[in-house]
């Protein structure tokens, strides 16, 4: 099981699982109180992981950790949210933009990219748009780039929901902004910072 704390964090012990998948680990809390326990499996490359190991011992469902068979055939992931906040420009007219999706994997299989050239995920990218970074969310930075005016993913989609969110800037001369919807988000919300500013759809 690895061990994640301020002080230190890593794999504290390792095993190859049987047929039916069960196995035990022994193990004893060091360092810090608030460092988080978990228990993590690879399968066909992709890591699945527990839930955070709360009591002293630990059995059953709350141990248990899914995997799920993979395939690099690509199939639309659901828009569960989608949410824009648009700063009030700064002294040169330009603007900081923040994305943040919820990205759903109905499907009983984990999707992945089989190479950078074809993302697991995509979606476009405003015009215009500079200094992209990758905030707080499910997803490495290292797996997110832009690529061609769209936003590019490589991170494998395993079945649930993943948070994705990043930032941008974007010159004056980009505004009025136009930002396309190209699928179905259950939600779809926008926030402008700007006190006299106008958004329609």
């Amino acid at each position: 099981p690895p061990r994640g704390g301020p002080d230190t964090a890593g794999p504290i012990d390792s095993m190859r699982t049987p047929g039916d998948g069960r196995f035990r680990f022994h193990y004893l809390r060091t360092g810090k109180q608030d460092a988080v326990y978990f228990a993590s499996a690879s399968y066909e490359g992709i890591a699945y992981f527990s839930r955070p190991l709360t009591s002293t011992r630990v059995s059953g469902d709350d141990a248990a950790i899914t995997v799920f068979d993979t395939t690099s055939i690509h199939f639309p992931l659901a828009i569960k949210g989608r949410h824009i906040v648009i700063s009030s420009p700064s002294v040169d007219g330009s603007r900081e933009v923040v994305e943040a999706y919820e990205i759903a994997n109905e499907s009983d299989q984990t999707l992945v990219s089989p190479d950078d050239a074809h993302p697991s995920w995509t979606a476009p990218l405003p015009a215009g748009v500079a200094q992209i970074q990758a905030g707080e969310s499910d997803i490495s930075p290292a797996a997110i780039s832009a690529v061609g005016g769209r936003l590019h993913v490589t991170a494998p989609f395993a079945p649930g929901l993943k948070q994705l969110s990043f930032q941008y800037t974007l010159p004056q001369s980009s505004f009025p902004l136009h930002i396309p919807l190209e699928q179905d988000v259950t939600v779809l919300e926008l926030l402008l910072e700007e006190p006299k500013a106008e958004a329609r759809g």
